[in-house]
């Protein structure tokens, strides 16, 4: 049986453990053999990684005109995942979180699921609403 002393892991190491084993017998004159062993450690978890959002940074305040036409950019949202790009899992995809009753809802915002653009689907009415709050994104957006 082969044991550790700590938790051996594939992140960011693309070479494998290179352990030495030693066998020794009890004999009179004691025998020993030697074995170099190769650990390849991968990951059995195919999405272990959480992704970190960037931009827009907690408690940001972003700006925008009033009466902007639809499809406007709003924001790019830039965000990190540390799992492999090359695979499903460490792809992003973006959206909205919500059933829709918060103030900032897909009836005003769109967001690119695979960009995470944010664009307005209509011209927003400072008079009628003054500012929108992403609660999931934790950022605010400010009508001017």
């Amino acid at each position: 049986m082969l044991q550790v002393s700590k938790a051996l892991s594939s992140k960011g190491r693309s070479e494998p453990y290179k352990v030495i084993i030693t066998a020794t017998d009890h004999g009179e004159l004691p025998l020993s053999s030697d074995v170099h062993v190769l650990l390849f450690i991968t990951d059995v978890s195919s999405n272990d990684g959480i992704p970190t959002i960037i931009r827009p940074e907690i408690g940001e305040v972003i700006k925008i005109a009033e009466n902007l036409p639809a499809g406007t950019v709003i924001l790019s949202v830039e965000a990190v995942d540390p799992d492999d790009p090359s695979t499903d899992s460490g792809k992003l995809r973006y959206s909205f979180l919500g059933d829709g009753t918060m103030d900032f809802d897909q009836r005003h915002f769109a967001i690119d699921p695979l960009k995470g653009v944010i664009t307005t689907r209509s011209p927003l009415d400072r008079e009628t609403q003054d500012q929108y709050t992403v609660g999931q994104l934790n950022f605010t957006l400010k009508l001017l």
